[in-house]
């Protein structure tokens, strides 16, 4: 492969086929994901007050770097992190609707 890229003068690098909350979403959002999901009951999603306030902690993050956020990238990591595939999708719709509803808000 290296020959190939040099002489067609493209960079080339062989990344991990695992994706972190980090890689999706940045650094600091990232760990507030994780605790999220770390402390959330997984059957209630973000229902609980306290799983509310860190998911809402999450998505305000997200919104305030301008950070575009793949949502097949967030359903991934979700899953990843312990939620059902369901759940994960449950939750990335709220994402969205929050998100869609705090960039109408700053217009």
């Amino acid at each position: 492969m290296k020959p190939v890229a040099l002489e067609l003068k493209i960079d080339v690098e062989i990344t991990s086929d695992s994706l972190t909350a980090e890689d999706v979403v940045g650094d600091e959002a990232g760990k507030l994901l994780k605790q999220f999901s770390f402390l959330a009951n997984k059957s209630t999603g973000s229902s609980h007050p306290s799983d509310q306030e860190r998911w809402f902690a999450f998505i305000v993050e997200t919104c305030k770097k301008d950070k575009h956020v793949n949502t097949s990238d967030l359903v991934r990591v979700l899953c990843e992190q312990g939620w059902s595939e369901d759940s994960a999708h449950k939750l990335v719709i709220e994402y969205e609707f929050a998100r869609d509803l705090i960039t109408y808000m700053e217009r």
